[in-house]
């Protein structure tokens, strides 16, 4: 799929907005605590300051998508949360310009919105944020500018996906590296720790009744582990689908490219279980200062950006991450809950394009599995 443009993707619920289910919770996660799968109803997100609405057992017609929105977001004005996220299907008829009409309910509002791989709805997202938490529109533009300047670079530097991915995977076979699920839980806090994960976390995520989470890494003839990611499950009805997050390298090994074989590997294998709706959010290029993103890995390893002009990208502050704060939160000395904004990044949505991952590649990939 060529990702050089960002290319729109029309957006099946007939019938009411099903009952609220509001669970509040004070405060921010406990060190046990594993908050990834999400939950229908209404949830107070204590981690990032957020009111979130999710609902992935409907599909949701466009009039119920804004009755929906318009309640949420005079709940939300209510609240003391400094982010609205609504998490829906929508009917694969709706488009962008019938979306159009959130930007008269919500001040600014955010929205994304994908097709699933068979046609039979679009994953939408809507946020909405306040003042303290919005980027200013200038930084919003170089974001966007930045964001199209790195997918050109990307398919500039590479050719077909299959023999680029190929030859990755063979290269680092043949350099003794191979992707394993087989990870311990002291090796996975040290590297996890940049995320704020403690070992009692990451030990409830390892020993978890749901094996339909999937944490995969990388590990060289020594055996030691140089990268991992994690795939969060949020299946429901039968319809398989999750996001890839916490993608990252030991500290000892940053910077040798390891992180692209394992998102290759990770994402064949995904496919190859009947997972064909995989997504990300990936962390955005700051020009000014040149921090890390994750863009160019997600879009090498076979993973593809739309955007429906007129509306923003998912990519306010809505996460943190310890390191050199982005340029346009340098100087902030504002909070969110307990968090400095100068700790807060901007991410994009990527999903991986099953059209990239002939069978080849994937019993490939899968075969170098351990």
């Amino acid at each position: 799929m060529d990702t050089t443009t960002f290319q729109e993707n029309p957006l099946n619920n007939q019938g009411a907005i099903p009952p609220l289910i509001e669970t509040p919770v004070p405060g921010h996660l406990q060190d046990s605590e594993y908050s990834g799968h999400s939950r229908p109803g209404l949830d107070m997100d204590a981690s990032y300051d957020r009111m979130v609405y999710t609902d992935r057992d409907d599909i949701y017609d466009l009039a119920t998508i804004l009755e929906l929105t318009a309640d949420m977001n005079g709940r939300f004005m209510q609240s003391d949360r400094s982010r609205l996220v609504i998490r829906l299907l929508a009917d694969s008829n709706i488009t962008s310009a019938d979306l159009a009409s959130i930007n008269t309910i919500c001040n600014r509002p955010e929205i994304d919105f994908y097709p699933d791989s068979e046609g039979r709805f679009n994953y939408l997202s809507i946020a909405v944020n306040r003042a303290d938490r919005a980027i200013d529109d200038s930084d919003y533009d170089l974001i966007e500018r930045n964001i199209r300047e790195r997918i050109r670079t990307s398919i500039g530097e590479h050719g077909p996906f299959e023999s680029e991915a190929l030859s990755v995977i063979n290269s680092a076979s043949m350099s003794g590296l191979r992707p394993t699920t087989s990870i311990g839980v002291d090796e996975l806090t040290r590297i996890w720790s940049t995320f704020g994960w403690t070992r009692s976390s990451v030990q409830r995520l390892l020993s978890g009744d749901d094996i339909r989470d999937v944490v995969m890494g990388i590990r060289d003839r020594d055996d030691q582990l140089l990268a991992v990611a994690l795939y969060n499950d949020q299946s429901h009805n039968g319809i398989r689908h999750g996001e890839t997050t916490e993608w990252t390298t030991s500290p000892d090994f940053r910077g040798r490219g390891y992180i692209r074989p394992l998102l290759i590997s990770l994402h064949a294998y995904l496919l190859s279980e009947g997972v064909h709706n995989i997504w990300a959010d990936l962390r955005t290029p700051d020009s000014r200062i040149g921090t890390p993103n994750s863009i160019v890995p997600g879009l090498r390893s076979g993973m593809s950006i739309f955007h429906a002009d007129g509306h923003r990208y998912l990519s306010s502050n809505h996460v943190t991450i310890d390191g050199a704060p982005q340029s346009y939160n340098a100087n902030s000395n504002q909070y969110f809950g307990n968090v400095p904004r100068n700790q807060l990044r901007t991410f994009i949505r990527g999903w991986v394009d099953r059209n990239n991952f002939t069978p080849r590649l994937i019993e490939t990939c899968v075969n170098n599995l351990t």
